[in-house]
């Protein structure tokens, strides 16, 4: 498994727009390029953090965007819109993975 991690600067006032239309990229991405899936965070400042799983580095590599069909381009081009920055921050290989979605019991 490989996880990538992004920091996002979204100009200010911009924030709805582009939470809604990174979350419709990313489930083009999660649809049509076989990501894992994604979780977007913001921190104090702002900025914005996303997490991406993929089932491999090589799979992530060749998930070419231009790959997905006009409804997903319109969202990656409004994220687009929004940004001030954007940089993958981290490229991490899964050494051991005991994430859970529930809590234990």
């Amino acid at each position: 498994m490989f996880i990538a991690v992004y920091r996002f600067t979204v100009i200010s006032g911009k924030e709805a727009t582009f939470e809604a239309a990174w979350l419709k990229r990313t489930q083009g991405i999660y649809l049509r390029l076989g990501s894992l899936g994604f979780r977007l965070h913001r921190q104090a400042n702002g900025d914005y953090i996303a997490y991406a799983q993929w089932h491999s580095r090589e799979t992530w590599l060749n998930a070419d965007s231009e790959h997905l069909d006009e409804h997903y381009m319109r969202a990656r081009d409004d994220v687009q819109r929004c940004l001030l920055s954007d940089e993958t921050l981290f490229e991490w290989d899964v050494v051991e993975d005991y994430l859970q979605i529930r809590a234990f019991k």
